[in-house]
């Protein structure tokens, strides 16, 4: 298994596939902030530190932005 492979099937990969389709299911709307990391954490049974990363990801691919204090807010583009 290559490493693309690994990541598709990691921990941090099912929380980012989680997240992104509720955003594009409009659980959270555009602007909103999303919930701690924490809370999304055990909402999605992975750990703290695998949440950061996947919303890390998100924010690198435009889903989310993060202000300087680490809160993740919706991005726009999710037509709800």
């Amino acid at each position: 298994m290559n490493n693309d492979q690994q990541l598709r099937h990691s921990p941090r990969e099912s929380a980012r596939r989680a997240l992104k389709t509720a955003l594009a299911q409009g659980e959270w709307r555009p602007g909103d902030l999303l919930p701690t990391e924490q809370t999304l954490a055990e909402h999605y049974a992975v750990s703290r530190p695998t949440m950061r990363r996947a919303i890390e990801d998100l924010v690198e691919e435009g889903d989310l932005t993060s202000s300087a204090w680490g809160q993740a807010r919706g991005w726009p583009h999710y037509p709800h």
